[in-house]
């Protein structure tokens, strides 16, 4: 039963399919210090098919600090197989409402757009470079989009950037996913590194290449990695007195 649970979040995650999401309930409970929306690396430690205990002292728990008082939970709103497009929808439906969220929010999203694009400059392309291009500039004005939406709602935002691929798989694919992702983060950078602009926004920068031992499939990480992970966002949680 447990592989067939994982075969199945794995197949959402890697080739989301074009269908509605079954919304999951956000409940912001009082004890919870902020909110985490993002996809299947947000949502699930594939593993063990379940959700990650992000403030469990494995995880984002051991850097815990006196900034958020009692406050000892985060709300993981993540949604295995969810792309930009699909978070713009939740966002202005009746189910996953800004206010249904902590007033502080962290972000990872945009990269199963990559998986679902990545075939539009993989390989040895005449217009490789303007495929790319254009790609990354629709995902990265959904992005914003979502971002906007978010501030109009007073939400604070950390904007976490993405690690690429597991390094042992090299192949036409993983090179177009990491491609992807190095121009979705170069482009979360250059937007977002303005804090006049953006006053309420930081970014979480994550190391862009992760081990492989601590990956489980081509994209997402073990209970290993999920630690390392915790540690890159813990900087700026803290930086932002957030945890």
């Amino acid at each position: 039963m447990k592989l067939i649970l994982f075969l199945i979040l794995l197949a959402n995650s890697i080739y989301p399919q074009e269908r509605k999401f079954l919304f999951r309930e956000p409940v912001v409970r009082e004890s919870d210090a902020f909110t985490m929306i993002g996809d299947s690396r947000t949502q699930y430690i594939f593993q063990f098919g379940a959700d990650v205990d992000w403030e469990s002292p494995d995880y984002l728990g051991k850097y815990k600090t006196s900034c958020s008082g009692e406050k000892t939970g985060i709300q993981n709103a993540g949604v295995a197989g969810s792309t930009t497009e699909h978070w713009l929808e939740f966002l202005k439906s009746e189910n996953y409402k800004p206010e249904d969220f902590h007033e502080k929010v962290v972000v990872m999203i945009g990269g199963n757009d990559i998986q679902r694009n990545a075939y539009k400059w993989k390989g040895l392309k005449i217009n490789k470079i303007e495929a790319l291009d254009e790609a990354i500039d629709e995902i990265h004005a959904r992005v914003l989009e979502i971002v906007n939406i978010l501030k109009a709602s007073n939400k604070k935002i950390i904007l976490q950037t993405h690690f690429r691929v597991n390094p042992v798989i090299k192949n036409a694919h993983s090179k177009a996913l990491n491609e992807g992702i190095d121009a979705l983060n170069a482009r979360l950078l250059s937007t977002f590194a303005n804090t006049n602009k953006y006053p309420d926004v930081s970014l979480a920068f994550l190391s862009p290449d992760f081990p492989a031992p601590l990956f489980l499939d081509l994209v997402h990480l073990n209970q290993f990695g999920f630690q390392l992970h915790s540690y890159f966002l813990a900087q700026e949680l803290q930086s932002r007195c957030w945890w």
